[in-house]
């Protein structure tokens, strides 16, 4: 599998740190940023009127993904079409294929860092426009993690 090069050692682990923590949030930055999942429950609830699955229900569901840092989640904003905060489809069937070999906080890293299925681009940036490649990559990724 690829490396994590562009993250600090302790961001593969349980030990988060602040260098961590804010590398996987400025990773985010360009493709929507990430929000707690407290404030964007309160934007689903802006954004609909009619009740939702709940955030919380989501990413029980492993619908989403999210990653814990100091007893608050984070999730990556890029999920969610921008206009109603739906869950976008392509986004859960990559996820889907990665949850079983990777934690939270690793599958947040995947979608960041470039992957060599990609030619070395990201994930997160190939979503509009390669999904395909993007689904094709997370399936060989999830092969070469399950050994």
């Amino acid at each position: 599998m690829k490396s994590f090069q562009n993250l600090p050692p302790c961001a593969m682990t349980n030990c988060f740190n602040h260098q961590g923590f804010d590398a996987i949030i400025s990773a985010y930055r360009l493709s929507g940023g990430t929000s707690r999942a407290d404030d964007l429950e309160l934007m689903f609830e802006e954004k609909r009127k009619v009740r939702f699955v709940s955030v919380a229900r989501q990413i029980a569901l492993r619908d989403i993904f999210s990653f814990e840092w100091q007893s608050q989640f984070w999730v990556p904003m890029f999920q969610f079409h921008p206009h109603d905060l739906t869950v976008r489809q392509e986004v859960v069937r990559v996820v889907h294929e990665l949850t079983s070999v990777l934690d939270n906080w690793t599958l947040a890293v995947w979608f960041t860092e470039s992957n060599s299925w990609l030619k070395g681009r990201r994930p997160v940036d190939m979503m509009d426009s390669h999904f395909s490649d993007v689904l094709n990559a997370a399936r060989a990724d999830r092969f070469v993690a399950a050994g």
